[in-house]
């Protein structure tokens, strides 16, 4: 059986009335091994920076596939990883091939 993990948090996006800020938030529950749940929370708040992963090596072989990220929305990951292993992250992510 996988491990199913669950995330809340809260997100506010600002909007500028006449002088004053309000604030909205909203809970969210996340299926983090959805990319699908993922995606649409960011895009709900109007996410748009970089996401850096740092010490990458250290995450589960299943978080090395981010093209399905790439392939359902704009962000841009920055990674950040040493192996032992000679072109993991190119085994992983083929299309990133004489890009690493």
């Amino acid at each position: 059986m996988p491990f199913l993990a669950k995330a809340g948090g809260k997100a506010s996006i600002d909007k500028e009335a006449s002088n004053d800020i309000e604030i909205q938030s909203v809970k969210l529950e996340l299926d983090l091994f959805d990319v699908n749940d993922i995606v649409s929370a960011l895009k709900e708040i109007n996410f748009g920076k970089f996401i850096i992963l740092e010490d990458f090596q250290l995450f589960p072989i299943e978080a090395h596939r981010l093209k399905t990220f790439h392939e359902s929305s704009n962000l841009c990951f920055i990674v950040v990883g040493v192996w032992r292993e000679k072109n993991r992250l190119i085994y992983y992510n083929g299309d990133l091939t004489n890009r690493c």
